[in-house]
């Protein structure tokens, strides 16, 4: 995720500009200025969003127009309504088209026009691509914001057609909604500004990253770190403080929430103690009935509340996930073993010796992920509750909307968003990597398989051997049994333009790619200088396909950053390293992967470092 100022990361797709075409990736939703820019919206015609909201008017100055599809028909000005936005457009001398935003309160006079970062269409953009500008903030009320952004293209008979997107609840921007008089004349005035038809925004609901559900409450962690309570309130459960948090557990009558600063606030029924936190700094909590549990950043777990059959007195050693349920608590062990404590009617809190990665304490039952991708159940199965399915897999691929996994049969199984992306062929695979909106997999005959979104070709795997396969975001890259790579979808920036020679990984990504040669030297392609400084309003150079010398024996490429795993176990990142992407942990690794603004690492004692800008890391994750 982007952060609030600064630099903002650059990506995909065409944005206008007012100097070469550069190309945007979706932005965080916090952003409200500077180069940044969104996916492509599908082609909507419909007026409304939906909803209630702000009316928008492609307009601004009386008498000048915008026409509408009809050839040579000219309209004004339309009819202002309460609490209107209005996008402004005008021609320039120099060929480009340039956008804006204007704003009037109920009842008020319009405001200045407001310049988003980017609202250049440039001279030279193709005929029929659509272009963005720089989303813009609308308030549409003293507590309520939505960003909105304006979509442009020139057509062949050499008009400009406007459309308008406002970012949904899920940060996704909407279809392309166009407005009945929407194009501009080649012939219109240099300068001036024309005016089109309105549309209506969207009241969006509330967002929020988490949420938790108790017996008789719930509560659910907003996109801005607050937390907000519904339900029962007797005992003040529902009654957050006005905090920034990071998690959030509801228990039975009272609730738990790890702030931002890593301390534990707890707020409801407090008659046994169960809401009295104690002090230090945790990177994980737990609330059950009638106690809680917080796991410490030393990897101790400490508990509190009523300690009826010890289920407060965690035991010694170090963990890095904790679990509290009604009478009984459990915790995952750094050696992947699980120890229960606690009410052990039914053998609840008697696990099973196997290794796990993750558990989840019930009411009176108790289950665990084996290493081995397996369930393990244990305590009371009266209802079935102990009867995990047997399906398990070999591998997994997690992008952006969508997963995908290889069962240890060979075929593969996706979820996620489903448009098309989640539709895995059959037959028996080798390997699968999940791109943006398409995945590709690794069929045992070495052919490649893809499917999804195959609007530039991504998806359109050419046919021969291959032993790898990588889905990046618009393309998709192959080694074919030769050693030689062959990649296919946008070549933009040259990222599907692979270099001769032998290689023995590939890694793609948004804007580049990175291989790994047979003898161990790394080569990248593509996009090397791909940020924007908010504050010198500049491309700047970054340098993720600026290789380092050395010998490597793992390369990965993430959105402006690059690394790559030595022969000796240590990890050189290159590219953008200074804010969102800081410089590699010192010590030993053997296996590393690079996201869009973080990078982790497995250490040779197996455990995990990542670093990067995250607010906290996830339970059983160190970062730098």
């Amino acid at each position: 995720m982007s952060r609030l100022c600064g630099r903002v990361r650059i990506g995909v797709q065409p944005v206008l500009t007012g100097a070469a075409l550069r190309r945007v990736r979706p932005e965080s939703p916090r952003v409200r200025s500077g180069f940044v820019g969104a996916r492509w919206a599908g082609r909507g015609a419909g007026k409304r969003l939906a909803g209630v909201g702000a009316a928008i008017l492609l307009a601004l100055v009386p008498g000048a127009v915008f026409s509408s599809g009809a050839a040579g028909q000219e309209v004004q000005d339309a009819e202002p309504a309460d609490g209107e936005v209005r996008v402004a457009a005008r021609r320039l001398a120099d060929g480009r088209a340039e956008f804006a935003f204007q704003q009037r309160p109920a009842g008020g006079e319009w405001g200045e026009r407001r310049l988003p970062g980017e609202r250049h269409l440039p001279a030279e953009a193709d005929v029929g691509r659509w272009h963005v500008t720089a989303p813009l903030t609308v308030r549409l009320d003293a507590v309520t914001e939505v960003d909105v952004r304006i979509a442009a293209r020139r057509l062949a008979d050499g008009r400009i057609e406007s459309a308008l997107q406002q970012r949904g609840p899920d940060f996704r921007w909407s279809e392309r909604l166009l407005p009945a008089k929407r194009f501009t004349s080649p012939t219109a005035v240099v300068g001036r500004w024309l005016v089109g038809s309105p549309l209506d925004l969207t009241r969006p609901a509330d967002r929020f990253t988490a949420v938790t559900a108790a017996a008789n409450h719930s509560c659910g962690l907003r996109v801005g770190a607050t937390i907000t309570c519904w339900g029962n309130n007797d005992h003040g459960q529902t009654r957050a403080p006005g905090a920034r948090f990071s998690a959030v557990s509801a228990g039975d009558e009272h609730t738990c929430g790890l702030r931002t600063d890593a301390t534990i606030t707890c707020w409801g029924n407090n008659a046994v103690g169960q809401a009295r936190a104690p002090g230090g700094h945790f990177t994980a909590v737990s609330a059950a009935a009638n106690h809680s549990c917080g796991l410490r950043v030393d990897a101790t777990i400490t508990c509190w509340g009523n300690n009826d059959h010890n289920r407060t007195r965690a035991p010694g050693g170090h963990f890095t996930a904790v679990s509290a349920a009604a009478n009984h608590s459990c915790g995952l062990r750094v050696g992947g073993t699980i120890a229960c404590w606690g009410n052990n009617d039914h053998d609840r809190t008697r696990a099973p010796g196997a290794r796990f990665s993750a558990v989840s304490a019930g009411d009176e039952h108790t289950c665990g992920l084996r290493t081995d991708a397996t369930i393990a159940c244990w305590g009371n199965n009266d209802d079935g509750q102990g009867n995990p399915t047997a399906e398990s897999f070999a591998a997994v691929s997690a992008a952006d909307e969508h997963t995908c996994g290889l069962r240890v049969d060979g075929t593969i199984a996706c979820w996620g968003n489903d448009d098309d992306r989640t539709a895995a062929p059959p037959g028996s695979f080798l390997e699968v990597s999940a791109g943006y909106r398409h995945t590709c997999a690794l069929r045992t005959n070495r052919t490649v398989t893809c499917w999804g979104d195959n609007a530039v070709g991504q998806a359109r795997a050419p046919s021969g051997q291959f032993t790898a396969v990588s889905a990046g975001k618009w393309h998709s890259c192959g080694i074919r049994t030769n050693g030689t790579i062959t990649c296919w979808g946008d070549n933009a920036y040259g990222r599907a333009s692979s270099p001769a020679g032998r290689f023995t990984a590939v890694s793609a990504s948004w804007v580049h790619t990175c291989g790994l040669r047979t003898d161990g030297t790394i080569a990248c392609w593509g996009n090397n200088d791909f940020a924007y400084d908010d504050y010198t309003r500049s491309v700047v150079y970054v340098g993720q396909s600026d290789t380092p010398s050395g010998r490597f024996t793992a390369v990965t490429a993430g959105e402006t950053h690059s690394c790559g795993l030595r022969t000796t176990g240590t990890v050189t990142c290159w590219g953008d390293l200074e804010d969102y992407h800081p410089t590699a942990p010192e010590g030993r690794f053997t296996a590393v992967s690079a996201g869009d603004e973080h990078t982790c690492a497995v250490r040779v004692d197996a455990t995990i470092t990542c670093w990067g800008p995250f607010a906290w890391p996830p339970v059983g994750v160190w970062y730098a």
